[in-house]
């Protein structure tokens, strides 16, 4: 009979946190941001090294967190200057989502490739760290430098 009072007290301990992880994940998540709105443009000097069907991936990578990025768009050189939104629509993963994090950096890549993973000789643009939620304001990025 002991035996059987241990394992319903484990149990409940168990269940009790998980409850609590739940819990706090959502408060987390309320006090966290939202959509990021972001231009896009290519600097003068480095849109003749372009072709007007190169991919361009803008993404949004958590400041403190996983190194995967929580949102993405995928457009063409020749639709810069572009305006797009990200949030959790455009989320890869369910479980990371922008408006988990308050803060983010924002990047956006020429991808010579024509492939989602950063190689040398892509063309680039990062943001500083930026506060979620910004729709509305625009944060601008322009793609400026070659990728060593």
């Amino acid at each position: 009979m002991r035996t059987k009072s241990i394992n319903v007290s484990k149990r409940f301990i168990s269940y009790t946190g998980i409850v609590l992880g739940i819990i706090i994940f959502t408060a987390a998540a309320a006090m966290a941001g939202g959509p990021v709105d972001v231009t896009v443009d290519i600097s003068p000097k480095l849109k003749a090294s372009t072709s007007a069907d190169e991919v361009v991936f803008i993404f949004a990578k958590a400041v403190r967190g996983p190194r995967a990025p929580l949102a993405a768009v995928k457009v063409r050189v020749s639709e810069l200057p572009v305006t797009v939104r990200l949030d959790d629509s455009k989320s890869l993963m369910p479980m990371l989502r922008i408006s988990n994090f308050d803060e983010v950096v924002l990047s956006a890549r020429i991808s010579k490739s024509g492939g989602a993973m950063k190689q040398s000789g892509d063309l680039e643009g990062v943001s500083a760290a930026v506060k979620t939620d910004t729709a509305g304001k625009p944060v601008k990025i322009v793609i400026d430098h070659v990728v060593k």
